[in-house]
């Protein structure tokens, strides 16, 4: 008697990163109990898709989602996912924390992730350990920065954890006040002012590709892409180490899923010790579990020197609304660094202002 078949669509984002330990895991997956008789079809999108597409849709669409942390107070309100149930905290730094909304775990992590500085191996082998630094680089090396949008957020919410007054978590905090946001905003947009003009349409993709191409020797503020180190890319921590905004991904059950029991099976599997160590390295994947980073680190110095710093990131906020309120503040701090005259008032004015209720 044959098993009958249970199908699962999937979506991930359109990285090697993303999608290229997704094939075999699956194929390892489907040899297990759990996964007898499972199929399982992932779609491909942008990384900007889940702006343009919010959780809640996508969940009537999937059986698994590849998302990241901030999302889920979103979907945690609306009730588009189910929990995950408990898993050992055995993830990198504060990855399992951040899919942790209302006291209920929402994903599996799959992936660590944080904001980080990276440099060109050939050209520069004594990367900044400073701003200060950063600066007397930029004299005579070409550096960059990834501001596009969101990512101008994403430097100027380290720079703010970096100098012990983070972003609250409560959306009623608003923004900080003037005396706290302007030390960060204007060594952001210093530093905005030494890079290349092209960091401010850049996001980390874009950047490293250029620093492949040898149009950068280092860049201030990205995130790390493992499989980059191939065109002699090295990342580093940010200068200071600490207070880099936590990335990475997890996998999430939809509350339509058919097949929720088979999906839930499936994330766990994926952010399992022996997988995470093996397979979704050996296919372009970038681990989060513990373990894996551990038996990495020993071989691979991306491993090795950037734990610290995945180990000490920063959670971004994951209220509900968060992510129209990310893409709106991305959007006016861009538009801020832009200009050589802007002034942090100016700044707290613009981010104040998107606080206020539509008319």
């Amino acid at each position: 008697m044959t098993t009958p078949t249970k199908q699962l669509r999937c979506m991930t984002w359109n990285d090697p990163r993303g999608y290229g330990p997704l094939e075999s895991v699956a194929a390892a997956f489907a040899a297990t109990p759990a996964g007898r008789g499972v199929t399982i079809a992932w779609d491909i999108q942008p990384l900007e898709g889940f702006e343009s597409r919010s959780v809640p849709e996508l969940a009537r669409t999937y059986d698994l989602l590849n998302l990241d942390h901030p999302h889920l107070g979103e979907a945690a309100a609306t009730g588009c996912l189910i929990p995950v149930g408990e898993v050992a905290d055995e993830y990198l730094g504060p990855s399992l924390a951040s899919y942790r909304v209302d006291g209920r775990l929402w994903a599996v992590p799959v992936d660590a992730a944080c904001q980080v500085a990276a440099h060109h191996a050939d050209r520069l082998t004594a990367p900044p350990a400073s701003y200060d630094e950063v600066f007397d680089l930029a004299r005579t090396r070409p550096v960059a920065a990834s501001l596009t949008g969101l990512h101008s957020l994403m430097a100027l919410l380290t720079l703010l954890a970096q100098q012990g007054t983070p972003l609250s978590h409560d959306p009623a905090a608003g923004w900080p006040e003037e005396d706290a946001l302007a030390p960060a905003a204007i060594l952001l947009h210093r530093l905005a002012g030494a890079c290349l003009p092209e960091s401010l349409d850049w996001n980390p993709l874009g950047l490293l590709a250029a620093m492949g191409q040898g149009r950068a020797d280092y860049a201030v503020f990205t995130f790390a892409y493992v499989n980059f180190q191939k065109q002699g890319v090295r990342f580093v921590p940010v200068p200071g180490v600490r207070g880099g905004v936590l990335g990475g991904t997890g996998l999430a059950v939809s509350a339509h899923s058919r097949e929720p029991d088979a999906a839930l099976a499936f994330a766990k599997f994926a952010g399992s010790p022996d997988v995470q160590a093996t397979l979704w390295p050996e296919h372009g994947g970038q681990p989060a579990h513990r373990r894996a980073w551990d038996a990495l680190a020993a071989r691979d110095p991306f491993y090795r020197d950037l734990r610290p710093a995945v180990e000490a990131a920063w959670i971004r906020p994951r209220h509900a609304g968060w992510i129209r309120r990310q893409s709106a503040a991305g959007d006016a701090i861009n538009r801020w660094l832009r200009d050589p005259a802007a002034d942090p008032r100016q700044l707290r004015t613009s981010l104040a202002a998107l606080e206020k209720p539509s008319p």
